[in-house]
């Protein structure tokens, strides 16, 4: 969710995350929604708006989109995949410490057609020495991982992004193209719209995009952002102790006096009511 392809998902996953029934809440993503790599940040908003439900939280990393494998079941490209400089061996390593700052309780990896090559990838995952900002060592890792105190928050209603749908950047709605999240990720294959880009572009959902900015910009004076996609969430701790509170607002359909989606009026009011309480 958090995309404009996105008409069925988020409602489910919020309606179950908040079910006595529930006890796990799993995490996918494969960082590739629209046939290019996106910025491994999503999925550190995808763990922090899984908090607040008192569940278990697990990070499904699934490669089926970044790795392929030949029909006899080995690694495409191995060599290449495999190299810990690769665009690859980044996204993966990105998006696991996206997830452990967020505090993720548990990883899992789906798809990959040799499991064993996990280790290969993830091998220097606390080195830093990635030419990003991910200089970050294992202690503050494991350290973001065992809790959940956000200073700062983003309220974004998920069902803001239904009122769109495939906003691909460079491809649909003159979007203009925007630069992949690292200059490694040419080397990942594209499919789909991904291969309409224009090289050293990748295509990514334009709305989730500007989400990621709003949360890497915070990230950057804050160790941990909550992501807020129900105003149910908006408790009394959380706000007393958010020092920055964003809330995004998409044209057209989030005006001042009402939100223009299914339910937008009700979840105003309970915005306001939270918020201004």
């Amino acid at each position: 969710f958090f995309s404009s392809t996105d008409s069925l998902n988020s409602n489910i996953f919020f309606k179950l995350a908040k079910s006595e029934f529930v006890d796990h809440l799993v995490m996918d993503s494969n960082m590739a929604l629209f046939g290019s790599p996106s910025s491994p940040s999503i999925v550190g908003i995808l763990v922090s708006a899984a908090q607040g439900y008192g569940k278990s939280i697990h990070y499904e990393l699934a490669t089926e989109r970044i790795l392929k494998c030949t029909d006899e079941g080995r690694l495409e490209n191995d060599k290449e995949n495999l190299d810990s400089d690769s665009g690859v061996s980044l996204l993966i390593q990105s998006g696991i410490k996206r997830a452990l700052e967020s505090g993720v309780h548990a990883i899992g990896v789906t798809n990959l057609c040799e499991p064993k090559a996990i280790e290969n990838l993830v091998l220097n995952l606390n080195d830093g020495g990635e030419g990003t900002d991910d200089s970050l060592n294992k202690e503050i890792l494991l350290r973001g991982a065992s809790s959940f105190k956000p200073t700062a928050i983003i309220f974004i209603p998920y069902r803001a992004f239904y009122a769109f749908q495939f906003a691909v950047s460079g491809v649909t709605c003159g979007l203009d193209s925007l630069q992949c999240w690292h200059e490694s990720f040419k080397s990942i294959p594209m499919f789909g719209h991904g291969e309409l880009a224009i090289p050293g572009t990748c295509t990514v959902d334009a709305f989730q995009h500007m989400l990621i900015n709003v949360w890497d910009d915070l990230r950057t004076r804050h160790a941990q952002v909550a992501v807020i996609a129900d105003p149910e969430q908006l408790t009394e701790d959380l706000l007393k102790f958010s020092e920055e509170r964003i809330f995004p607002r998409f044209p057209c359909v989030m005006k001042n006096e009402t939100w223009h989606f299914f339910e937008g009026d009700e979840l105003f009011a309970l915005y306001k009511e939270k918020s201004f309480n």
